[in-house]
């Protein structure tokens, strides 16, 4: 039983904390969080990634558990065991594999209670992975999405309606305000000032349905698309007669057409 008058514990389980949009979130949580009434911790399953260093600056602990390639038979007791070590209250997994795994130390580390963000790569994993993770979110306390879209989607998928919520992703604009000539900048891509742009905030991976951006503003307007070049550098896009691209100032700069 426990005290609501005690610190709470709450580790988050996740692959790594490399770029990408669920990193963001762990790190928003990590930072916002009570630290009078919790503790947070952040446990990679694959390795520390990018991010690490900036959710320790936060005061958290990030440990890695350098997960085996195939399924690591041996990672949840290693994990159970760090569970049991560094007295979690609550683990907090982000997608279908961290929480399989998770699910499973949880249990035997006596965890009890475990909570999984679904950010939406379920969508696009195959049907045996599915199947693992409708098995794991019978032992998941509560399962939250991020839209109400993928409620709906893990609800047909067999997960239990009670244990389903949404909490939507929010993101704090005064982090990105850039107080330079937005004109200037304009000029340097070769934009005009009535130039629509679609600013892409995410990695280029198929969940972020990145080619429905050429389905906004009239058919037959080119748009352009700008995000930074090192977060697209490693996705291997190809030019086709419906997208061309350049990199400039750090940026890739892409038309779709």
């Amino acid at each position: 039983m426990y005290s609501f008058n005690r610190r709470f514990h709450v580790m988050h389980a996740a692959l790594s904390l490399g770029f990408g949009g669920l990193e963001r979130v762990i790190l928003g949580i990590v930072r916002g969080i009570n630290p009078e009434r919790f503790q947070s911790s952040v446990c990679c399953l694959e390795q520390a990634g990018e991010l690490a260093e900036e959710a320790r600056s936060t005061g958290a602990r990030v440990f890695v558990m350098h997960k085996r390639a195939g399924f690591d038979y041996g990672l949840p007791v290693r994990l159970a065991s760090l569970l049991r070590r560094e007295r979690v209250d609550i683990l907090h997994t982000h997608d279908w594999c961290a929480n399989l795994y998770g699910v499973i130390a949880g249990k035997l580390a006596g965890i009890e209670a475990i909570v999984k963000t679904e950010h939406g790569a379920i969508r696009m994993v195959r049907k045996r992975q599915r199947a693992l993770d409708r098995w794991a979110s019978l032992f998941t306390d509560r399962i939250v999405g991020v839209s109400k879209n993928l409620k709906d989607y893990l609800a047909g998928e067999g997960i239990w309606e009670e244990k389903l919520m949404v909490i939507y992703n929010g993101i704090n604009l005064e982090l990105f305000r850039n107080p330079g000539d937005g004109a200037a900048t304009r000029r340097s891509f070769g934009l005009g000032p009535d130039s629509i742009v679609i600013i892409h905030v995410g990695v280029l991976r198929p969940e972020k349905m990145f080619p429905l951006l050429s389905l906004i503003g009239p058919e037959k307007m080119s748009k352009r698309v700008i995000l930074p070049a090192r977060m697209s550098a490693s996705f291997g896009l190809k030019r086709t007669r419906h997208l061309s691209y350049e990199q400039q100032n750090g940026f890739l700069s892409m038309n779709l057409r």
